[in-house]
């Protein structure tokens, strides 16, 4: 039966100090490959990422992103400082020539994408993007593309690939499945097409005020040419140009400028993720500390029971040099077999990080079991076991010399109280700090998930496209679309259609300005008709609507969010005020939105975290809808394609998004969160509650023969129960406090990343007073189920 026991404890120690270990291991092997291991790109430390900055009247950051002008200008002037650069703009098309017709992402490049990345290619080859503009358009796919496309045919150099513009793109080259896309446009972004710069349909469309951040200017710098000077050399050219093109000296950007900064392509693809990770190997850390804490109390008391047997040895001859090696043979035979299963549970981590987290986390996809990673473990298995054998030991030999002279002399058996007092304390302040935290990032994450937001419950985006022979068919060319949207409506199951850009479509950046006073104000643009609020769930705070007639005539009105209402209510009424964009008619203000939160977005006391945003009328022509259906009714890709090229053969699908999905997506960060905060918080109290129950069974085994006693003249067991509380609560309480002392000086940092407030503290703290109440009551309970003389004489096992 003993042996039992002890196989059971020793499993149940391996599998403790295993899957915190190998928690640690997972944190620390992202960190390490974010920080240390390098990028697989030629010169990888010459090669930097351009970013346009923009800045307000005020000096204050209104853009960080390029627009279709700005970039080519950078690129046209790049020779100067970068031996090779490349501009990007990522875009999704549908590609009409495949019979499923499906949505892919597409990247229009020009300049050296090869020469910068590398990228190895399966077939063909991937031509330098620099041609003219009258050049044969050709596309470089990716092997995702060409195992979806072409079933992965051999001869798939020099077939065939059309867009929904009606171009037809030979493919030159099919990428290798091992080429390590730059994720330069976020966590996990992969591209199917690559396609010459000139076929770019955006380029018509937007001008030098209009940004977005699907735009990416890359480029590795000359030899001797510094970031610093580059920066300034492309600032120079970019901010004469933007001058003149804006007129800043007067009209909406007055006072506004730019300028080119260059950022480091390793800095641009790990972004805030190095944050994340140090964040996670903190936790980790944490945790594996509570844990640590458990096993010396337990290895020290295994030393300290096994006192008698050392100075036997000693007597006879052994070195202290012997025993210590015993000691750490003993800990070594639990380690290493923890070592094993954490690499086991680093291994299980990396796959669950790059299942779940490959949208979130960069470069996630290396992240495996290597020589790193085993050595890293060798490593930490070794210190933890010379750490706990060196602790366990000096527990039992206080004397200065190192000599075993008490060991020698007398039998130890016990655990220092101060040892134990002090390992007590230490797992109730890192214990109360890890609850703390995660309970704090748990509520953070909660308040965001049930924020009242707007109304994405069954409602679809589209985003419609005609092709060239669209003319050929009898169509309104005032309201192209507007067929499409009546026949919507008369489905049974479409309760309402609103002609505007989906909600979860990003707001376009731009400035007004005021017309009575010149004041500008940077705002997000969106268009709408009078349908989109109502689907939305968004009401009026002030004033009215759009109608019917507005949308129409496109007529020159707006509505504007509380939060530039506040703003301009400064200078006077919100309601009637007169706002204008360089170049356009004014446009009067007719409505205040009161605005809910978009996923993703947090409300505080009650106030929205939006930036001032304004809504046009959308017109009559555009190609996008909202389809809000009624419960228990849908309609699929293949069915609004058949109902859209109903109306006109000429008409195409180009985007079509289940809005409650998306937002599913956008929140799945937050899901997480809660899903990691609740996880650790548990283990760390589970883990806690074991600990302290295992000191406390300890010190009630220690003073059995005292407890008995009592129990022999009367005590009742109220009494004992307080007593072991009483004599417990100093190491309780110096814990509560250097868990409370760290919660004070880490408040400002930890406001940077998650809201941790003393209300977090205050319950984890009462979390850990009741699971130490508890380990009293369980420790002092098997006192009372025998005799006082069995407990006194040893013979009732505690």
């Amino acid at each position: 039966m003993r042996v039992t026991r002890e196989k059971s404890v020793f499993a149940l120690l391996v599998i403790a100090l295993g899957m915190p270990l190998g928690a640690v291991i997972c944190a620390l092997s992202f960190a390490h490959l974010l920080m240390l291991q390098p990028l697989p790109y030629p010169e990888q430390a010459r090669l930097v990422i351009a970013e346009q900055q923009i800045f307000d009247h005020g000096n204050s950051a209104h853009s960080r992103a390029f627009s279709y002008p700005a970039v080519n200008l950078v690129h046209e002037n790049a020779g100067a400082v970068f031996s090779a650069s490349v501009m990007m703009d990522s875009a999704r098309d549908v590609i009409v020539s495949h019979p499923a017709q499906p949505l892919m992402s597409v990247n229009y490049i020009k300049g050296d994408y090869a020469a910068l990345f590398a990228p190895p290619m399966a077939l063909g080859r991937f031509p330098i993007a620099n041609a003219a503009a009258d050049a044969k358009p050709t596309a470089v796919i990716s092997h995702f593309a060409w195992q979806s496309l072409f079933d992965r045919r051999a001869d798939v150099i020099g077939q065939s690939l059309s867009t929904a513009a009606g171009v037809n793109f030979e493919v030159v080259g099919v990428t290798a499945a091992n080429f390590v896309e730059p994720e330069f446009n976020g966590p996990g972004y992969r591209t199917s097409v690559w396609l010459p710069w000139q076929f770019n349909p955006s380029l018509a469309h937007w001008g030098w005020a209009a940004t977005t951040d699907t735009l990416t200017l890359a480029g590795r710098l000359l030899p001797g040419v510094t970031a610093s000077q580059a920066s300034q050399r492309l600032s120079m050219r970019l901010s004469a140009a933007w001058r003149t093109e804006l007129g800043t000296e007067v009209g909406t950007h007055a006072g506004w400028s730019t300028r080119v900064e260059l950022i480091d392509a390793k800095q641009a693809i790990v972004g805030d993720s190095l944050e994340v990770s140090l964040l996670l190997l903190a936790g980790t850390l944490g945790l594996i500390l509570v844990v640590l804490v458990n096993v010396i109390h337990l290895l020290v008391a295994r030393v300290a029971q096994r006192a008698q047997e050392f100075s036997i040895q000693l007597a006879l001859g052994a070195k202290p040099l012997h025993v210590f090696a015993l000691v750490v043979t003993d800990t070594l035979l639990l380690m290493l077999p923890a070592g094993v299963f954490a690499l086991a549970v680093a291994a299980a981590g990396f796959a669950t990080m790059q299942h779940y987290l490959q949208a979130m986390l960069p470069r996630i996809e290396a992240l495996s079991v290597g020589i790193w990673t085993v050595a890293f473990t060798i490593c930490a298995v070794s210190f933890l076991g010379l750490l706990i054998a060196g602790i366990a030991l000096v527990s039992c030999w206080p004397t200065a010399g190192g000599a075993l002279t008490t060991l020698r002399s007398s039998a130890v058996s016990k655990v220092s109280r101060r040892l134990r007092a002090a390992l007590m304390a230490s797992q109730i302040a890192v214990a109360g700090l890890l609850i703390a935290v995660n309970f704090g990032l748990l509520r953070e994450a909660v308040a965001i998930l049930n924020a009242p937001k707007i109304d994405l419950e069954r409602s679809a985006s589209a985003f419609l496209y005609q092709s060239p022979s669209a003319s050929k068919h009898s169509v309104s060319q005032e309201n192209p679309f507007g067929e499409v949207k009546r026949r919507l409506l008369e489905l049974p199951g479409v309760g309402n259609v609103s002609q505007s850009h989906s909600p979860l479509q990003d707001f376009i950046q731009t400035a007004v300005a005021s017309t009575d006073s010149g004041v500008q104000f940077p705002v997000e643009l969106k268009r709408i008709d009078h349908d989109y609020l109502g689907i939305t769930g968004q009401r009026m705070a002030l004033g009215r609507n759009f109608n019917v007639a507005d949308i129409d005539a496109t007529a020159n009105v707006v509505m504007i969010n509380a939060a530039l209402a506040r703003l301009l209510e400064k200078e006077g009424s919100a309601l009637g005020a007169s706002l204008q964009r360089k170049g356009e008619t004014p446009f009067v203000v007719v409505g205040v939105v009161n605005e809910l939160a978009y996923p993703g977005e947090n409300s505080s006391a009650g106030t929205l975290a939006n930036p001032a945003r304004i809504y046009l009328p959308a017109s009559l022509a555009g190609s996008n809808l909202i389809v809000k259906f009624r419960p228990g009714f849908a309609l699929s890709r293949a069915q609004l394609v058949a109902l859209v090229r109903g109306v006109n053969p000429g008409f195409g699908v180009f985007l079509y998004d289940d809005l409650n999905q998306q937002r599913a997506d956008i929140q799945l960060p937050s899901r997480i969160a809660i899903a990691a905060a609740a996880a650790i918080a548990l283990i760390v109290i589970i883990v806690s509650g074991i600990g302290l129950y295992g000191m406390v069974s300890y010190t009630t085994f220690l003073r059995r023969s005292e407890i008995g006693a009592r129990l022999a003249f009367g005590a009742s067991a109220r009494h004992i129960v307080l007593m072991l509380i009483r004599d417990n609560s100093a190491a309780f309480a110096i814990g509560c406090t250097a868990s409370a002392t760290i919660v004070w000086l880490l408040l400002p940092s930890l406001s940077l990343w998650f809201d941790v407030r003393w209300l977090d503290a205050s319950v984890a703290f009462g979390l850990l007073s009741l699971l130490a109440v508890v380990a009293c009551c369980l420790s002092a309970r098997p006192l009372f189920a025998g005799s006082p003389a069995a407990i006194v004489s040893g013979t009732r096992q505690l």
